[in-house]
């Protein structure tokens, strides 16, 4: 029998980047840094098929990346996985301490590749680049790893590179280290036009905005790109001591959705996910909600779309928050229609976008 009290030591240690293997086979990738106490928010990545693309000890994985399909899935087949918090008031995936196999941990993997003789190809390049951020940046080995489908060995040739790094400071350490990188280093670029629209694409196609806006900011931010000919994509994590709150300490009221404009007064938590931007002179274009305090994203597309003193335009869901005796509005943005768009003149945006 599985001692809970441990699974409850474990599990606050479980964080953005981290995966989990449920005892059925299937495999979650956490969201967020803040949990309930019995289990732990997390979406479906990988399941087993006898018709999956992935093998991993001669078992086959299928990857299911479209949110809707995911919660499909589980409703049809696993509906313990899907569960209606109170705190937010709406039905989200979470995983139960007793339903968990096993913890994979992006440190943990990338000091196993440190240790391993052998390495393959993708490893090879997942060792050079963490190696040349640790040394540029002067961060600590362990403040970095890797995530994604190497993290749980369903890596395919073709596979991206997913990092991920560990606290604020550290963060914004890597986050330099990547620019300089992409200066002097012509292994690591940005991406350039056809790569841009190709990302803008995949993340954006379902949004209102014009794709060629969008593939220029991805061709601005700094935590993505190619790098030894393959993309990567770095993931920043607050660190425990960043944080100062817990799951219990907020309660979310659904609002309805809205687009709004406002300016970004304060963009520290930009880069990191889950991302945030504080705003100021904000006022809600459609509907009667009120002032937006700040937008909230969970997804990591959304890191880097804004900076401090870019006028924006966002379009989202509407939430009351409690925190604390306080209440505020925020907008959260994750949806595929969702966005968030700052206003800038090199992105010449048609009038008919920012006058709608």
């Amino acid at each position: 029998m599985k001692d809970f009290c441990l699974l409850r030591v474990k599990m606050k240690k479980l964080r953005e980047g981290d995966y989990i293997e449920t005892k059925e086979g299937l495999l979650f990738h956490i969201k967020g840094v803040l949990h309930p106490k019995d289990r732990v928010i997390a979406f479906l990545r990988y399941f087993p098929t006898e018709k999956g693309e992935r093998e991993r000890k001669n078992r086959r994985f299928k990857k299911i990346y479209p949110l809707d399909k995911r919660y499909k899935y589980l409703k049809k087949n696993f509906p313990k996985y899907i569960f209606y918090s109170k705190k937010i008031r709406k039905k989200i995936q979470a995983v139960p301490l007793e339903d968990i196999k096993k913890i994979y941990r992006p440190q943990e993997k990338l000091e196993e590749i440190r240790e391993k003789k052998n390495l393959t190809s993708i490893e090879e390049k997942v060792l050079n680049f963490s190696n040349k951020i640790v040394q540029i940046s002067g961060i600590d080995p362990h403040q970095i790893g890797v995530s994604g489908s190497i993290l749980v060995d369903l890596h395919k040739s073709d596979s991206d590179i997913d990092l991920v790094g560990y606290g604020e400071e550290a963060g914004w350490k890597i986050h330099s280290a990547i620019k300089k990188m992409r200066d002097k280093d012509t292994d690591i670029q940005p991406y350039d036009e056809e790569n841009g629209l190709r990302i803008a694409k995949f993340r954006w196609e379902r949004t209102e905005l014009p794709l060629e806006i969008l593939a220029k900011i991805e061709m601005e931010k700094v935590l993505h790109g190619m790098v030894y000919g393959k993309d990567f994509f770095i993931r920043l994590v607050k660190d425990w001591p960043d944080i100062d709150s817990s799951y219990n300490d907020f309660e979310y009221s659904p609002k309805g959705v809205a687009k709004i404009e406002g300016l970004v007064s304060d963009d520290s938590d930009s880069i990191f996910t889950p991302n945030r931007y504080v705003l100021e002179e904000s006022q809600t274009l459609d509907g009667n909600h009120g002032k937006v305090e700040n937008i909230t994203s969970y997804r990591g597309r959304f890191s880097e779309q804004a900076v401090q003193g870019d006028k924006i335009l966002a379009y989202g869901r509407i939430e009351e928050v409690t925190c604390r005796n306080r209440k505020f509005n925020r907008m959260l943005l994750g949806k595929p229609e969702e966005y968030l768009l700052p206003i800038r003149k090199n992105l010449k945006i048609p009038k008919q976008i920012t006058e709608k």
